[in-house]
């Protein structure tokens, strides 16, 4: 692939190195020339890309970029060209230039995304042949963008809610690392000078940090850790993958988030692939394929087998009605009776996307106090266990 070694001067007039993708030499002068680097030689290089990562901000600028230039009257093969200088990842370019190279030998777009299913997801693909077959490549393209950007709002609205509770709850165990390695050893010197019994507050305490100091806690932490290590990757394995997908979906608290957000991702894509022009079956299936939760994954396959069999999504979902809410059922049956079913199962999507922030915000709200209130139980119980044998060390020298 094409990355060139380069050494150019910036304005300030220091001399600046660096291995940048780009399609050709000229590509490569413009490319730092935006970012003001007069070149003063380069050199095609290989480049490891092993550690290098594509995020998904940059799959959602790549697709806004694309729709802005389809919208502006570039055709496909040039637009592709265009974002690849334009793209900030460098494994992102390559992947897309490899893309151009085949959309100029006359392949369609949608094959050429398809050539890398680990980057871009299948209902995606799909949406990109729909808008190929109706020869109305930007309105697909249009559709993709409010797609990824929607759930790219809703990952970060869902790193907010979780922000707060992570940071109380990395002080937490800073604070239990302050008590229990360096504030409790040094009262034990002290202590173990007293002529009087401990309150058993304080040598549970004392107990607690002296193990925790010693050569044997490694050992059991060690342990611990590599048992959590064989039970992941034995809760991992395909054997149990449904029974551990089914005990996480109709777990207290997190399986109605879990479920909530599979129905937001279900019914959103299921209305964006329908809206594109795609058929219920071949809709179903290219959502299957996206799903990662076995016991949901089966779930939409006998959907989709109902519906060969000539039953109604409507009729098919409510035989589920455990996994799929009453009101979104009878959402999709009004939208099949009145013929705007895309339009329905968006509406599906937001009530599903509602129901899961509102239970995301319980569960961060009920997190914070019970996290505050157990660090305010170690400060005072560690309070009590040192001020309690003080006061009676001061009472023996009265």
């Amino acid at each position: 692939m094409p990355y060139f070694k380069w050494t150019g001067i910036n304005l300030a007039g220091l001399t600046c190195k660096g291995t940048t993708f780009a399609r050709c030499s000229d590509s490569l002068c413009a490319t730092l020339a935006r970012r003001q680097i007069a070149v003063i030689n380069y050199k095609s290089v290989s480049q490891f890309l092993f550690f290098s990562t594509i995020t998904y901000a940059d799959k959602v600028a790549f697709f806004e970029q694309l729709y802005t230039l389809l919208d502006a009257g570039i055709m496909v093969p040039d637009a592709l060209n265009i974002i690849v200088d334009a793209l900030e990842s460098a494994k992102l370019q390559e992947i897309i230039h490899t893309v151009s190279v085949y959309v100029a030998d006359g392949q369609p777009l949608s094959e050429a995304l398809g050539m890398h299913l680990n980057i871009f997801d299948p209902i995606i693909i799909q949406i990109v042949k729909a808008g190929e077959e109706s020869g109305n490549l930007m309105l697909a393209m249009k559709s993709i963008c409010s797609y990824m950007r929607s759930r790219q709002d809703f990952r970060q609205k869902l790193r907010n809610a979780l922000a707060l509770p992570l940071i109380t709850l990395t002080f937490f165990i800073g604070v239990g690392f302050l008590i229990f390695f360096i504030i409790l050893p040094r009262f034990a010197n002290l202590f173990s000078t007293m002529n009087k019994a401990l309150p058993p507050i304080t040598k549970k305490l004392l107990a607690i940090s002296g193990f925790l100091n010693s050569r044997l806690a490694p050992i059991v932490f060690g342990g611990c850790g590599m048992l959590l290590v064989l039970i992941y990757f034995v809760v991992r394995h395909p054997r149990f993958s449904m029974a551990r997908d089914r005990v996480i979906l109709f777990a207290p608290f997190v399986g109605d988030c879990v479920r909530y957000q599979l129905l937001m991702h279900f019914f959103n894509a299921f209305g964006l692939l329908l809206d594109g022009g795609c058929k219920v079956v071949p809709a179903l299936l290219t959502i299957q394929a996206t799903i990662k939760n076995e016991y949901f994954h089966s779930l939409v396959n006998q959907v989709s087998d109902d519906v060969v069999a000539g039953d109604s999504v409507s009729a098919s979902l409510s035989r589920y009605d455990l996994f799929f809410d009453t009101d979104m059922i009878a959402m999709v049956h009004i939208g099949q009776e009145s013929g705007r079913l895309p339009s329905m199962l968006f509406h599906c999507a937001q009530v599903g996307k509602q129901r899961l922030a509102q239970r995301l915000h319980w569960i961060t709200t009920f997190i914070q106090p019970c996290i505050m209130a157990i660090m305010g139980l170690c400060v005072t119980a560690l309070i009590i266990a040192i001020y309690i044998p003080i006061c009676s060390l001061v009472d023996i020298s009265m």
